[in-house]
């Protein structure tokens, strides 16, 4: 045998050899680009499907944690919160440490649900909390705290009245704000 008998009986094994290795690997090559591009269809889908049952769940509570906080908005502004005091003490410092620990109070029945809402809107509520106490420190300085707590009441109507409390204000706008994008 020659070498171009070994070469006309080998070479066409080669030829035909490497066409079907081509044409199996070029078939494989696009099932796995098609298998894959089907997974991850489906992984879009399953995501697509997850985020809005997520958003059913979540809605709800996150509705109702915004309307805690505009509850807790409206409950640390000065005027009305002094109404809410069945009791009043007759010292400054009692009535602040009283209305102090009241917005504390309110504010430790309602720190969860920051989980629910943005960070700029927890931090504008924070805000309002800090504003209000300070207002309230502030005021009780000013008349001295072993006086009548009349002229703390009497203090804090004209200080409000002089000046709105702007963190609540704001707090509440945000709130309305971030509620109204749920929508």
């Amino acid at each position: 045998m020659d070498i171009l008998t070994l070469l006309a009986v080998i070479l066409p094994s080669l030829l035909g050899t490497g066409a079907m290795v081509w044409v199996v690997r070029s078939f494989v090559t696009k099932e796995s680009e098609s298998a894959r591009m089907q997974l991850s269809k489906e992984i879009e889908t399953f995501k697509h499907k997850m985020t809005l049952k997520n958003r059913e769940i979540t809605l709800p509570i996150r509705i109702q944690a915004y309307e805690r906080m505009t509850l807790f908005c409206s409950r640390i502004e000065l005027g009305g919160l002094i109404q809410r005091i069945e009791h009043i003490p007759s010292k400054t410092k009692d009535l602040k440490g009283l209305i102090i620990g009241t917005i504390e109070e309110e504010f430790a029945h309602n720190v969860t649900q920051q989980m629910y809402m943005s960070e700029e809107l927890w931090n504008a509520i924070l805000l309002a909390k800090f504003e209000a106490i300070s207002i309230v420190k502030m005021v009780a300085n000013e008349v001295g705290e072993e006086q009548d707590s009349l002229e703390l009441l009497k203090g804090l109507g004209l200080q409000t009245d002089k000046q709105a409390q702007v963190g609540y204000i704001q707090a509440q706008s945000s709130i309305k704000r971030e509620v109204s994008m749920l929508f």
